[in-house]
């Protein structure tokens, strides 16, 4: 019996040690075992097309100019631009000149030189009548003044904007107007025709041309079929540009598989706050974060100069990001409780995305600071037992707790009935 019971104690207490082993190896791990680990649980890591990574500055698209500072859609506004896209709107003379002009009458903008409204259309004037108006300064209206500046012709506006791209709006049936213009001037690789109309009516007359410029194709509305419609038209005309826009708040081109759409495609999405179609977002911080963190690249702004303080802040952001995700290799080596490396491995991948990608001055600022706490986390658990630093109940962890404490009674069990004896 004695023999029975040394023997029992022995295996007891050898399969405690290797529990014991395990339970402290449990707590803690690498980087790399963590990350290892979850890529072969991750569903996503399935073979699939390689993403197409978009350039990760967002840029400004300066709605009619810079017109805080002249008149809208005016040589002035166009110099007072610093950004990398500004649009205009065009329509054409009576004689076919294409001219810089957003409505379609000129009531809003012009005046004549004793500062009388001017009346009728652009196409009611030839080039010669229609620049003997002057416009009303910034965005125009009975109550801005008159000011020296003149409409310019989109062939004027393309040599203004050399360096730049010019987004140029029209009725696509002026298209043949715009094209002679864009081919015959200098600064032909300026323009960027964003034509009104639909996808597929535009992309076929585009086809019909031998030299055509960089075309947006553009969709306003809230049905997911016709998005998916646009993005694949774009795709497949070989296009790099595509602008949604929706009056409803939660529309369907901010749902999470046209992102991952944008994202996995070769184009950039261009998103307007200038328009109805805004989606209830306003042409601010707040409105910017918003529709840079659902993937949109370019943004349309009648603030030009705000925006591009906001992307100057947001880069110098994604700069110490960049920096501080370098700090990750400090803690590859080391073995750390293993819910903390798992807590930075999430924080690091999310760094990882947010510095690499289209990403808003929010979300740059969160992971920023997650990833900082992760290794705040890390510094703090350094020096500590692993098993102290990661002690949380696991149904492996209780056996070992259980099987620790049988070897213990079976212990006390011996000695007593020995000491009887």
């Amino acid at each position: 019996m004695k023999k029975f019971i040394s023997i029992l104690l022995c295996m007891i207490l050898a399969v405690s040690a290797c529990a014991f082993t395990a339970f402290a190896s449990l707590g803690s791990a690498s980087f790399d075992e963590v990350q290892a680990e979850k890529a072969e649980k991750n569903p996503e890591n399935e073979e699939k097309e390689e993403a197409f990574v978009p350039d990760k500055t967002v840029k400004v698209c300066a709605n009619k100019g810079n017109w805080e500072n002249a008149p809208e859609n005016s040589l002035e506004a166009i110099n007072a631009c610093d950004c990398e896209y500004i649009s205009v709107g065009v329509k054409v003379t009576s004689d076919g000149i294409p001219v810089l002009m957003a409505d379609d009458t000129l009531s809003r903008t012009c005046v004549d030189e004793n500062g009388k409204t001017a009346k009728g259309s652009v196409s009611d004037y030839t080039l010669a009548e229609i620049q003997k108006f002057y416009l009303r300064n910034r965005n125009g209206g009975p109550h801005n003044k008159k000011t020296d500046c003149k409409i310019p012709t989109l062939s004027e506006a393309l040599s203004a904007a050399f360096g730049k791209k010019l987004i140029i709006d029209f009725a696509i049936d002026d298209l043949d107007a715009i094209l002679e213009t864009i081919n015959t001037s200098a600064s032909a690789s300026t323009a960027v025709l964003r034509p009104f109309g639909k996808a597929d009516d535009i992309i076929t007359k585009l086809s019909m041309k031998e030299s055509v410029p960089e075309t947006i194709i553009k969709y306003d509305g809230n049905i997911i079929f016709s998005v998916n419609k646009a993005i694949k038209s774009a795709k497949e005309a070989g296009l790099h540009l595509v602008q949604l826009g929706t009056k409803n708040q939660f529309g369907v081109i901010f749902y999470e598989n046209v992102e991952k759409r944008i994202k996995n495609s070769s184009l950039s999405a261009i998103f307007s706050m200038t328009d109805r179609y805004n989606g209830k977002r306003g042409d601010n911080v707040a409105g910017w974060d918003d529709v840079i963190a659902h993937g949109y690249s370019i943004i349309e702004t009648d603030y030009p100069e705000m925006l591009s303080r906001y992307v100057q802040q947001s880069e110098e952001l994604r700069q110490k990001l960049s920096a501080l995700t370098e700090k990750m290799n400090e803690y590859k080596d080391g073995a750390y409780p293993k819910n903390l490396m798992e807590t930075c491995g999430t924080a690091y991948k999310t760094a990882i995305e947010a510095k690499d990608g289209v990403a808003s001055m929010a979300q740059l600022n969160a992971a920023y600071s997650n990833l900082n706490n992760a290794f705040n986390a890390l510094d703090l658990a350094e020096g500590t037992s692993t098993t102290e630093a990661a002690l949380n109940f696991s149904f492996g962890r209780i056996i070992t707790v259980v099987l620790c404490l049988c070897a213990v009674v079976a212990a006390q069990i011996f000695f007593v009935k020995r000491r009887k004896k």
